[in-house]
């Protein structure tokens, strides 16, 4: 174990199979591109928020991360986060190998999309199987592919839950709507009306589902979408709120500032600053030998 950066604490403990890698990550606030976009060849990545909020990538879709979300990113879908680090946040993260399962697990896991919940027993697992390898439980050995078929099985169950896809299904039809590019935004009774549903039931549906109201989730996308905006620098702040459909750039700056921690100079400014990638192409990360070659790894169980 080495000891972590200024901006980072990051506690990386020996892994058991079928785990090849995890850690727990609390970067501090006000870094950019921290974690750009990358895939995995040979493993499912479980990524768990515990503190703060963070935008996610995850192939095409953009995942604005709240206490309480887990995604699974099944093998080669490029996925990173988005200026995750402009508040503090803590993560955990599980890298499972398919090859180090038994056969019916290994299908089992395979058979698994991208998968969002919010369900608490997934979130206590993912701490359960962290803590048991950070405590060095001495039958580690024994309890972590016990561990990884609990928690295997468990995501399997809820993608099998009809009632639990039928209202992510709402959700997502919802979303579309709240983020209509032309006209006046609708509100949350206009979509909920639209969509044949209360707007109480709607809510009720979006916080299980995101873990924020269809109002919040909406400031937060359009947020993002601003974010990108002022990165790419092309447009004025007053041309981004009306873009967004904000009413005047201030309105916009208040929002952003109350969001992300700074004004939407100030984070060109930051932007502006960052020397230019060579390429956009996203990096491949085998994790079974990615931190062998790496003096950085930090330890800092704190």
């Amino acid at each position: 174990m080495q000891v972590s950066d200024v901006a980072t604490k990051f506690f990386r403990p020996e892994a058991t199979a079928p785990f090849v890698n995890l850690y727990r990550l609390t970067p501090k606030a006000g870094i950019l591109k921290r974690n750009p976009p990358h895939y995995h060849p040979d493993t499912f990545e479980i990524f768990a928020v515990y503190h703060g909020h963070l935008d996610w990538t995850v192939g095409e879709e953009t995942h604005s991360l709240r206490p309480g979300d887990f995604i699974l990113v099944p093998p080669n879908v490029v996925h990173g986060a988005v200026d995750a680090n402009l508040q503090v946040s803590k993560v955990i993260a599980l890298h499972i190998a398919p090859d180090e399962l038994p056969d019916d697990l290994a299908r089992a896991l395979e058979s698994l999309a991208v998968t969002r919940t919010r369900d608490p027993s997934v979130l206590d697992l993912v701490r359960r199987v962290f803590d048991e390898h950070r405590r060095k439980t001495p039958l580690l050995s024994s309890l972590a592919p016990a561990l990884a078929a609990l928690l295997i099985s468990t995501l399997v169950d809820l993608s099998k839950d009809e009632e639990r896809l039928e209202s992510s299904r709402l959700v997502r039809r919802a979303q579309k709507a709240l983020m209509e590019k032309y006209g006046t935004r609708p509100t949350v009774n206009e979509v909920a009306d639209r969509l044949g549903v209360s707007a109480v039931w709607l809510t009720r549906c979006f916080i299980r589902e995101t873990g924020a109201s269809p109002g919040d989730w909406a400031r937060s996308k359009r947020i993002f979408e601003a974010k990108q905006l002022l990165a790419d620098g092309k447009l004025t702040t007053s041309d981004i709120a009306f873009e967004l459909g904000y009413s005047s750039g201030q309105v916009l700056a208040t929002a952003f500032r109350k969001e992300c921690g700074m004004t939407p100079t100030e984070y060109r400014a930051l932007h502006q600053s960052r020397e230019p990638s060579e390429t956009q192409e996203p990096d491949c990360y085998s994790m079974r030998i990615y931190y062998e070659d790496r003096d950085e790894v930090v330890g800092d169980d704190n």
